[in-house]
C-alpha cells in the first residue's frame, strides 16, 4: 500500500516547536498562563517531530509500534488541551467553579502520554 511519507512535514513542526518553547522559556514570568500553553504545545510538537522522524527513517521500533505511538500522541494532545483550558480558566476566573484544577489534570495526562510513549518504544520489537 502507498503510505504517506512524513519527512517533508517535519521541518515546519520542528521550527514551530522552538517558536513555541523559546518565548515560554525567555518570558515565562511575563506570559503567566500563556507560557504554560506555549510550553505544552511546544512539547507536543517536539514529540510529533520525534515520532515522525522515527517513522520517516523507517526505524523498526517506530514502525512496529506506529498505531500505539499515534495513540500516545492523541493522549498527549488531550493533556495539552485540558491544561490549556485550565490556563485560560485561571486567567479569566481565578476560582474554579467545579473545584477541578484543569492545569494539573492536563499536566498529568501529558506526562502519562510521554511515559506511555517511552514504554511503547521500550517494549516494541
Amino acid at each position: 500500500m502507498g503510505e504517506t511519507k512524513v519527512g517533508w512535514k517535519l521541518g515546519p513542526v520542528f521550527v514551530l516547536a522552538w517558536l513555541l518553547i523559546l518565548p515560554s522559556l525567555l518570558f515565562g514570568a511575563l506570559l503567566a498562563q500563556l507560557g504554560l500553553v506555549l510550553a505544552f504545545t511546544g512539547i507536543l510538537c517536539v514529540m510529533v517531530y520525534a515520532i515522525g522522524k522515527g517513522l520517516a527513517v523507517e526505524a523498526p521500533r517506530f514502525l512496529a509500534a506506529k498505531k500505539r505511538l499515534i495513540g500516545t500522541l492523541v493522549f498527549m494532545a488531550t493533556g495539552v488541551a485540558v491544561a490549556s483550558t485550565g490556563a485560560v480558566e485561571a486567567t479569566l476566573q481565578p476560582t474554579s467553579l467545579l473545584g477541578i484544577d484543569f492545569e494539573a489534570a492536563g499536566t498529568v495526562l501529558l506526562v502519562m502520554g510521554i511515559g506511555a510513549m517511552i514504554v511503547v518504544l521500550v517494549l516494541s520489537r
